[in-house]
């Protein structure tokens, strides 16, 4: 795919899930209820009932025959997720005749702990970013700041450290201000 069809395709695809984003947001706040026929991953972090501590989560892997750096992509979030608290959902649905993936994250937000951003990340049939965008209130000019990047910790609320094997842009500053809550699957 040439250069035109591919920045043709990332506004196409920026477009139509901002739109279906839009308006689900005008109806309802909770992610988990956004597209689930289309959902194929996720990633369900819960509070125990004094909301300091959480619970094992919710995990749904993606299958195996999805393209590489899709797979990767999961495990970037899955690590981020890790260290600053958030939900991840991947979705997929055809976009004029081909697949396209969608990860959104969603940041927890407590007494305890303040993650409180939602993020999306785009990426085609073959697994190729198309960027990623931090999703704004509806209150705010527009409703999705794009980025032609990939996400890394710098993004969320609470700042992660670099994912492991991932060489962080010469730019990247960590803070780590607060003792950190971390989640495992045990």
């Amino acid at each position: 795919m040439n250069r035109e069809n591919t920045d043709s395709r990332k506004n196409t695809l920026r477009e139509i899930f901002e739109k279906e984003l839009v308006e689900f947001l005008d109806t309802s706040n909770d992610l988990r209820e956004f597209m689930p026929e289309q959902r194929i991953v996720c990633v369900d972090l819960e509070w125990n009932h004094n909301e300091t501590d959480i619970l094992p989560p919710e995990i749904v892997r993606p299958p195996q025959n999805l393209p590489k750096n899709i797979l990767n992509t999961f495990e970037r979030h899955l690590w981020y997720s890790r260290h600053n608290i958030s939900d991840i959902y991947l979705l997929k649905f055809p976009v004029d005749g081909q697949d396209a993936f969608f990860f959104i994250i969603s940041g927890h937000c407590h007494d305890s702990w303040d993650n409180s951003c939602l993020l999306v990340e785009i990426l085609d049939e073959q697994g190729e970013s198309l960027g990623s965008g931090d999703i704004l209130y509806r209150w705010e000019e527009g409703h999705i700041k794009w980025m032609d990047r990939q996400l890394d910790g710098r993004d969320y609320y609470k700042t992660a450290p670099p994912w492991d094997g991932y060489l962080p842009p010469e730019d990247y500053s960590y803070r780590n201000w607060v003792i950190p809550i971390f989640w495992s699957e045990e």
